[in-house]
């Protein structure tokens, strides 16, 4: 009988989540994942709150609980990342929702290193997931809304063109403007640590700002810094060749993550499955300078999309170099 309750318990959990913009498909690795992050109890009371922020008060008396008792359950939840509040100043007030798979719960439960949780089994269901489960990434980036976009990387650019970007093309700018900020674990790079796949990136350097650095502050999963530190890690990330990628807003942004190729969700669904667009580009666009161009595929290798192509020169172009460097401007996110 208490099996049959608790299977019932995350089923009506993913049914609920099913009903959020970014859902869950009911398969065995959804379940998995459910069960590693929720007990049964708060499966079932999770499954049970609104999808939009309503205070303990409100939630208790729909759920006919104890409203001291639920508010103090509810704030442990939001602690651990899975479900979200949000705190009104002015009224002195805490509401509550149910937290999405992303941007929620997923990263939450990589962005630190914890103990409450077994990260590498964790790790393992993820990449099945998004391997097999392929309708989630397909609901998620291929909208016609994208979920982030990428910034273009300032120091490639001339002085004319930088001092003509908008405020919100320029990662600086936008850091400059926060009134918070703050650093944690690059979810991607963390489970890619434990799947033994891990590249050579700093983990240490996904930027949250605003009023996202204010959740993920008070939550401890991550630390605030300043303008300063803020800035140096964004030079930092272009000195490794990462895609700067923030949320898809021209205000308020609440994250800049600095992305690489190989361990990137939203940028492994444009290498691994072929997802053009994923991403919203950047307001440029890369390109080959012919004269200097040899050919020699160095391009190619660095780009994180894969969105250079090294051809043959065709016979009747007389030039040393016997190759060339195309763009596919399908796919380049400046």
């Amino acid at each position: 009988m208490g099996h049959h309750s608790h299977r019932k318990a995350y089923q009506d959990l993913q049914r609920h989540i099913d009903k959020l913009p970014a859902t869950m498909p009911d398969t065995p690795r959804t379940r998995a994942i459910l069960r590693m992050l929720f007990t049964p109890e708060e499966a079932a009371l999770v499954s049970r709150l609104p999808l939009k922020p309503r205070s303990s008060w409100v939630i208790a008396r729909h759920l006919g609980e104890n409203p001291e008792t639920l508010k103090l359950r509810l704030d442990k939840l939001a602690d651990r990342g899975l479900i979200l509040d949000v705190y009104n100043e002015k009224k002195d007030r805490t509401y509550y929702c149910i937290a999405p798979p992303v941007v929620g719960f997923v990263e939450f439960s990589l962005m630190r290193v914890r103990d409450d949780i077994d990260q590498k089994t964790l790790s393992h269901t993820y990449e099945e997931f998004f391997e097999k489960d392929r309708i989630f990434g397909e609901q998620l980036f291929g909208g016609d809304t994208k979920i982030g976009r990428a910034i273009v990387h300032e120091d490639q650019l001339e002085p004319d063109d930088v001092s003509e970007l908008l405020t919100y093309d320029r990662a600086s700018a936008i850091v400059d403007e926060a009134h918070a900020l703050a650093v944690g674990i690059c979810y991607c790079r963390h489970k890619a640590e434990h799947l033994d796949h891990a590249c050579d990136a700093p983990q240490r350097n996904c930027l949250s700002l605003n009023r996202g650095a204010e959740y993920v502050i008070r939550h401890h999963h991550a630390e605030r810094i300043d303008k300063v530190e803020a800035q140096e890690l964004l030079v930092q990330a272009r000195e490794h060749g990462l895609v700067h990628i923030a949320d898809n807003v021209k205000r308020r942004v609440t994250y800049i993550c600095n992305c690489c190729g190989c361990c990137c969700g939203q940028l492994q669904a444009i290498n691994r499955y072929g997802m053009e667009g994923a991403v919203k580009t950047s307001a440029y666009m890369a390109d080959i300078d012919s004269d200097k161009c040899t050919g020699c595929g160095r391009c190619a290798r660095k780009c994180p999309v894969q969105a250079i192509e090294i051809r043959p020169l065709p016979p009747h172009i007389k030039r040393k170099a016997r190759m060339y460097s195309k763009i596919d401007e399908r796919v380049c996110l400046g």
